[in-house]
């Protein structure tokens, strides 16, 4: 009954055993289940299980790359199958090198890529939760049941020092229990932590790669590759049972400066478009016109997702040159319909991403002074003159510049309403400035009328 001590050779032919196992199709395998459990047992009795470990580990972890290295030909595969494009020669050269593919792929593949990478990621854990149940199901028979032995009297005893000892039924279980506790926290940690320590590692350097590029994408893409980073962030701070500061950290990063980036570009183009408006009578265009009955269809937070979906508003006859909301009629400028088009993009960009909603209020409150400045700038300072062909300012200009403002002023108390109720907006703040941009408004429309008059 003393303790059987393993030789190098049955050592080797064990590592052999457990690591063949891990290609075994588990679902497919009836006996699978039965056959681990046999060797778990026969693996932790001969007190060899631990120093098996880092070599399941190494032969997962090789796999895991391997599968990782495979990722690159199936998109040149998905490329092809698409038609391709001008970038087809140059994906397939003998010089590109597996990860010099994400570089080079178009970023809808690039995408394809990601969701690839978290399909692997997802199939690996279930595969290894499947061998670890079955070692949890052999640590909890052991430490459950009297006819279960690991430990023996003598040597094989933990208190043993060189003599024989004999134990009790009651220590001999609590020496058990406490060594399959060890042996399987020790393999939950080593195989779970090694594998997403590798995605981890690979997925943040996939996302450097394309950094430049992913500050500048179309909103619909950055969504959707925020909703990877997330599914993918969650499935691994789930496996390893800790928040993942890394990748957390990165995803944050590239949502401010993607969130930065977007907002400088619509400030630039507001800019420019005051900066050469011609102050003439615009013509609105439905989907504007749709976007405006949306907002004012806002009555609150929880329903912005259908109220911004302008394909769901109905086109009523309306003069295609004047506005009516709330019965009153406005007529606009053309960077006006810019404006409102622009507002809509931050009021969708919200909806999108939430956890931004005071950034993006803030934003947005930006774009509206800036509109608000710029065209007093414009007609007021009669900056418009000297910017464009004007040969000076009319009546009618300072009107529609009025009528413009007075628009704006119709949507922001639906606009106010919208960011203060999401649920990740400082509601007080939200409020404030909105009041106060709504009082510039009003100064500015104030200053016009007693031009007029």
């Amino acid at each position: 009954k003393k303790v059987m001590q393993v030789p190098g050779e049955d050592e080797g032919i064990s590592s052999y055993r457990i690591t063949e196992y891990w290609n075994y199709d588990v679902k497919r395998d009836v006996d699978f289940e039965e056959r681990m459990k046999t060797l778990y047992y026969d693996l932790l009795r001969l007190r060899c299980f631990h120093s098996l470990l880092p070599g399941f580990k190494n032969k997962v972890l090789e796999d895991l790359k391997e599968a990782l290295d495979a990722i690159p030909k199936q998109l040149l595969e998905i490329h092809q199958t698409r038609g391709g494009d001008k970038q087809e020669d140059k994906l397939n050269s003998p010089t590109v090198m597996s990860k010099e593919v994400w570089s080079a792929l178009g970023f809808e593949e690039y995408l394809d890529g990601i969701k690839l990478f978290l399909s692997l990621y997802e199939h690996l854990i279930e595969r290894l939760n499947v061998f670890l149940e079955v070692f949890e199901q052999v640590t909890e028979s052991i430490k459950h049941s009297k006819h279960i032995v690991l430990f023996y009297d003598g040597v094989d005893s933990p208190d043993a020092k060189g003599g024989n000892q004999t134990i009790s039924d009651e220590k001999r279980k609590k020496y058990e229990s406490r060594y399959c506790e060890d042996m399987k926290e020790d393999y939950e940690h080593l195989m779970l932590s090694s594998i997403s320590n590798l995605f981890v590692n690979k997925f943040v350097n996939l996302l450097k790669k394309r950094s430049d590029e992913i500050k500048s994408i179309p909103v619909t893409q950055f969504k959707e590759l925020e909703e990877l980073k997330s599914s993918i962030l969650e499935s691994i701070e789930k496996s390893m049972g800790q928040e993942c500061a890394t990748l957390r950290s990165l995803k944050l990063d590239q949502s401010k400066t993607f969130l930065h980036e977007f907002h400088v570009k619509r400030c630039n183009k507001i800019s420019m478009l005051v900066e050469n408006e011609n102050w003439s009578l615009a013509e609105i265009p439905d989907e504007v016109r749709k976007i405006l009955k949306a907002i004012y269809n806002i009555s609150s937070h929880t329903l912005s997702a259908t109220a911004l979906s302008t394909s769901t508003i109905s086109d009523d006859s309306v003069d295609s040159s004047t506005l009516q909301p709330a019965h009153k009629g406005f007529k606009i400028v053309g960077t006006m319909v810019i404006l409102v088009r622009l507002i809509n993009e931050y009021l969708e960009l919200e909806r999108q991403h939430p956890s931004f909603s005071n950034e993006i209020a803030s934003k947005l409150v930006e774009v509206l002074k800036l509109y608000n400045s710029k065209s007093c700038q414009m007609v007021l300072g009669a900056g418009a003159i000297h910017m464009t062909q004007l040969k000076s300012i009319t009546a009618t200009h300072l009107s529609l510049s009025s009528q413009s403002l007075s628009l704006v002023l119709s949507l922001l108390p639906c606009i106010k309403l919208y960011f203060a109720q999401s649920s990740n907006a400082d509601q007080s703040w939200v409020v404030s400035e909105f009041e106060k941009t709504e009082q510039d408004y009003l100064a500015h429309k104030t200053e016009i009328n007693n031009k007029l008059a």
